[in-house]
C-alpha cells in the first residue's frame, strides 16, 4: 500500500503540493497511516486511508478530518498546474477542477481525440463495407 508519496503521479501534478501537505499533516497525527488509493473523483482529490491495528480512534478521526479538508481544498486547485481552479463538468458530464487556461487546453485535447476517433471509426466502417463477408465470394 504505502503512504501518499508512493501515489505521486496518480493525479495531476497540480495536486502534488496538496498531497505533500496532507502527508506531512498525517505524519503528525498518525505516522502509521497507509494510503490504500489516491485518485481524482468527480474533479476532486480522494485519498483512501487505512490504518494498522492499534491505531486509536482519535488518531483515525483526525486523519479522516485532514483527508476531508484537503479534498475540499482540491476543489479550488487546478489539478494540472496548481493555480486557482473551478470544479465543473464539461459538455460530456466529466467533472474536473482546472484553471481557465488548463481547461481550454483540456477541451481542445478532448476535441482533437474525439475528431481522431470519429475519423478512425468512419474509416473502419468504410473498410468493413467494402470487404465481403466470410464465405461470400
Amino acid at each position: 500500500m504505502g503512504q501518499i508519496p508512493d501515489w505521486y503521479g496518480s493525479t495531476g501534478d497540480g495536486w502534488n503540493a496538496i498531497l505533500t501537505i496532507l502527508h506531512n499533516e498525517l505524519m503528525k497525527v498518525c505516522p502509521e497511516y497507509e494510503a490504500a488509493q489516491v485518485k481524482e473523483k468527480f474533479g476532486s482529490l480522494r485519498a483512501y486511508l487505512d490504518f494498522p491495528e492499534g491505531v486509536s480512534p482519535a488518531a483515525r478521526n483526525s486523519a479522516y478530518e485532514l483527508e476531508r479538508k484537503y479534498e475540499a481544498f482540491s476543489q479550488f486547485t487546478c489539478e494540472h498546474c496548481g493555480k486557482t481552479g473551478t470544479n465543473k463538468a464539461n459538455s460530456h458530464g466529466w467533472w474536473s477542477t482546472l484553471c481557465d487556461p488548463c481547461r481550454e487546453v483540456s477541451d481542445d485535447y478532448v476535441a482533437q481525440k474525439r475528431a481522431a476517433l470519429k475519423g478512425n471509426v468512419t474509416s473502419a466502417r468504410k473498410e468493413n463495407t467494402t470487404d465481403s463477408a466470410p464465405g461470400v465470394g
